[in-house]
């Protein structure tokens, strides 16, 4: 996110809600300041071989089978209208554990950031309940796998405070309130970016958080308490994830690197290059694997993307799927087995993974999306609306 002149507001939202690829192409300038905890050998290997031609969306299958097929409804299964839905990134959009619930950002002053967030019923598309205690600028939701906490996060520019509460999912109270002073990166350009993140364990006991740096903090969720404090790679912190067997976290970061801590010993056990810039993580079922999306390369308007998954004991690089191009968003379910491509201006796409074939088109622009923890529903967040499909076993 970017703050800039009050004049500019409203010219800086719409560019960051229309156009999000040039918010997240900012922040590739910023660099953090601070040496990780133990480097990791890099082997040629570890560097996924990027096609030279990113015309069509394809796959390369190195040593994994494609997943299951999934039929998914070609129409939406819900549509939820509600004009105040904020256009932001993929952390700013979430669907609870057991599907029943999203919860999105939402702008109520158009001419300015998403200030509150709102909690919509899954199977009759009516807000739940509305919480706008947060600052001017939400940047990060994310549920507890339990199902029982929502997370927010939004930062106060003008007191450089992030604040992330933990909330009841079903009344929306607050639970505890956890902050912390983080200054956000002057650009070149003028104006200053800002982003943060937040992970759950996989027990809901632990929350990860990273805000516009390489630092992680690790909170007790029970007593609301710093545990510790991890010093990830040396750049930006794009997002963070925690493996399914709890052992270890990734991140991605702004210089095009997914690192992996073991969360024992607090140690980086492997670090892969996957392009310029780096988004999204997913793990497999087993851990044994892990997924990252990236910018390859940026040629004037023209921005490649790719998919990349490693084998996490051997690093060696497991399937690929490159020639992305223009795409705002590559996001994969959480099991890693399905992508969706996402661009303002095109239909979204849900492909398989490993094969790169399309398992269904969805005829809607949308600027960014989100898979269920489970995978079989898919929302997708377009003016005004967010919009719900399902898998052929799925119920909304």
């Amino acid at each position: 996110m970017v703050a800039q002149d009050s004049s500019q507001n409203f010219v800086r939202l719409r560019l960051a809600q229309l156009l999000p690829g040039i918010a997240l192409a900012a922040a590739t300038i910023i660099s953090g300041a601070i040496a990780p905890i133990a480097t990791a050998s890099r082997q040629e290997l570890n560097r996924p071989a990027y096609a030279q031609n990113y015309s069509v969306p394809a796959a390369v299958s190195l040593a994994q089978s494609s997943s299951a097929q999934v039929n998914w409804t070609t129409e939406p299964v819900l549509t939820i209208s509600d004009d105040q839905v904020s256009l932001g990134g993929t952390d700013t959009i979430a669907i609870s554990p057991d599907g029943r619930m999203v919860a999105g950002a939402v702008t109520t002053d158009p001419n300015e950031y998403a200030d509150s967030v709102r909690v919509w019923d899954l199977t009759t598309g009516e807000a739940l309940y509305t919480l706008s205690d947060h600052a001017a600028m939400v940047s990060a939701i994310a549920f507890s796998p339990d199902g029982q906490l929502l997370a927010t996060a939004d930062y106060d520019f003008d007191n450089r405070m992030l604040t992330i509460r933990l909330r009841n999912v079903s009344s929306g109270q607050t639970i505890r309130t956890l902050r912390r002073a983080i200054t956000p990166k002057f650009m070149e350009e003028g104006g200053y970016y800002f982003s943060s993140v937040l992970a759950f364990s996989p027990d809901s006991q632990t929350l990860y958080s990273s805000a516009t740096s390489p630092l992680i903090q690790v909170w007790d969720v029970n007593q609301g308490t710093l545990q510790r404090s991890l010093v990830g790679y040396r750049k930006t912190i794009r997002t963070l994830k925690v493996s399914s067997d709890g052992q270890m976290l990734a991140s991605t970061h702004v210089d095009g690197e997914l690192t992996l801590i073991d969360l024992a010993s607090g140690q980086i056990k492997r670090t892969f290059e996957g392009g310029i810039d780096a988004f999204k993580i997913a793990f497999s079922p087993d851990s044994q694997t892990v997924t990252g999306t990236f910018t390859v390369s940026r040629n004037g308007t023209v921005v490649p993307r790719q998919v990349a998954t490693w084998n996490i004991n051997t690093g060696e690089l497991v399937n690929t799927a490159t020639e992305f191009v223009e795409q705002d968003w590559l996001i994969p379910s959480a099991d890693g087995k399905i992508l969706a491509v996402i661009n303002y201006e095109e239909d979204i796409n849900l492909l398989d993974m490993v094969t790169g074939q399309t398992l269904q088109t969805f005829e809607e622009n949308a600027t960014n999306g989100a898979f269920s923890p489970d995978g079989r529903l898919f929302v997708a967040v377009t003016e005004g609306n967010i919009k719900v499909w399902s898998s052929s076993s799925a119920q909304p």
